[in-house]
């Protein structure tokens, strides 16, 4: 489970950094919006998680199950990381545009 934690915050760490060198480089609008992303969403479903009971379930869980319960906010938390995987794809695709 821990190596799954390093490939998370590897990706949230590359995204912020290619988001960075996607404002001044490239384009600002998408680099703030992609800098705000990769902020606000790991952010956002850190403090969700910290609703669930720690001796029963993982966050993955959780997560899942508040989905099939019909939380609002887990399903904003799903949305964000959509939005947020488009804008490192796109970031992605300008990076290899040169």
């Amino acid at each position: 489970m821990q190596y799954l934690w390093l490939v998370y915050w590897g990706i949230i760490v590359f995204a912020l950094v290619l988001s960075i060198y996607i404002f001044f480089k490239k384009n600002k609008r998408i680099g703030i919006i992609s800098t705000l992303l990769s902020i606000t969403t790991p952010s956002i479903g850190f403090l969700f998680i910290f609703s669930r009971d720690y001796l029963n379930e993982s966050e993955f869980e959780f997560l899942f199950k508040e989905l099939t319960n019909g939380n609002i906010l887990a399903y904003m938390i799903i949305l964000l990381y959509i939005a947020f995987g488009i804008t490192l794809i796109y970031n992605l695709t300008l990076l290899k545009k040169r």
